[in-house]
């Protein structure tokens, strides 16, 4: 029995590798898995030099006022699969994702921190007296098991 879900297991794995990048999509128009990055012609959150800021994820994560760690999916059951997920995200101006992009991970470890990115929600953001929008960067850390380190936060998923 354990032989036989240790090769399910594993057939799961080899055909999620095997589908193209741009069929890898969650069922969900506003999440982008390669391509551009996501753009809006909607006002955004600028510097000096009226090019759009990027946060990074310590930014990211004080101004978020929603946020959830990427939950274990049940095809890594018994896997133990560690890495790094790294998501671009443009939130609209009342501080939800409106749109997600995967930059580099795991094939097996993105679909679940694309999920957990959708429900973040974040303090809207205002420049020049009128709302924006504005861009980031999340770095997601999967581990199972424990750390070495005291990692705590929605951007740390232990399994």
């Amino acid at each position: 029995m354990g032989l036989i879900r240790r090769f399910l297991s594993l057939s799961a794995a080899v055909l999620v590798l095997s589908i193209p990048a741009r069929l890898q999509t969650v069922n969900n128009p506003r999440i982008a898995h390669s391509g551009p990055s996501c753009a809006t012609d909607k006002p955004v959150y600028v510097g000096r030099d009226h090019k759009p800021l990027w946060f990074d994820t310590k930014s990211l994560v004080r101004n978020a006022t929603h946020c959830a760690a990427p939950l274990k999916p049940a095809m890594l059951d018994r896997s133990r699969l560690d890495g790094y997920v790294v998501i671009d995200v443009l939130v609209d101006d009342n501080g939800k994702v409106s749109c997600a992009r995967v930059v580099s991970g795991h094939p097996l470890l993105f679909g679940s921190a694309i999920e957990a990115v959708k429900d973040w929600t974040f303090r809207p953001k205002r420049q020049h007296g009128r709302d924006v929008w504005f861009y980031g960067r999340l770095r997601f850390h999967i581990v199972d098991g424990g750390t070495k380190n005291a990692e705590r936060s929605c951007t740390v998923a232990r399994w």
